[in-house]
């Protein structure tokens, strides 16, 4: 259900009905807010032992050429 539907629906209720519905639950992010672009640095040593994990499992490593 979109929050579009949601307001919709309270609005329903609170004509209908005459009482007004409270709002639940955490605020809505917005889409920026979500997700945080991040970088680390690892030690070549460090993926040097992650690919061999990788292949070792079968696991997948992006951009490890």
């Amino acid at each position: 259900m979109t929050s579009e539907e949601s307001q919709e629906f309270r609005a329903a209720i609170a004509e209908q009905f005459g009482i007004k519905l409270k709002k639940r639950g955490r605020p809505t992010k917005v889409e920026e807010e979500k997700y945080e672009p991040i970088s680390i640095r690892l030690h070549p040593k460090i993926l040097v032992w992650a690919k061999e994990e990788a292949e070792k499992t079968g696991g997948w490593l992006p951009n490890c050429d």
